[in-house]
């Protein structure tokens, strides 16, 4: 499923998503926190180059931002599905909302 979204739009409009805070929770002074500015606010203003959102992307893989984001998506996937089957819901309601829960967790770029 696609989100609708360029390819590196948030970094691009340096949104602190998940994947983005967990990074920066990790992150030693540098580049990271350059980009996203120090004590919450943003950094400098300007459209960031290709180069940058590149540079960026790079930087949370190694932090393994984007693994960590996917493993807690999976979790609380689990948990909902569990929850769910507690529920004692309609057989088409858990269907449904079991679609959009995995739509949410599953989606690609």
């Amino acid at each position: 499923m696609s989100t609708g979204k360029p390819v590196g739009a948030d970094i691009r409009a340096r949104k602190k998503s998940l994947p983005v805070a967990y990074a920066l929770s990790r992150a030693e002074s540098g580049a990271l926190t350059d980009f996203y500015g120090a004590s919450g606010e943003l950094a400098a203003s300007g459209e960031p180059t290709a180069q940058d959102v590149e540079r960026v992307t790079a930087m949370l893989d190694d932090l393994g931002a984007r693994t960590w984001a996917e493993e807690r998506a999976q979790h609380h996937l689990q948990a909902a599905v569990a929850s769910l089957s507690r529920a004692g819901i309609d057989a088409e309601s858990e269907t449904r909302l079991l679609a959009l829960a995995r739509m949410v967790t599953t989606r690609t770029s």
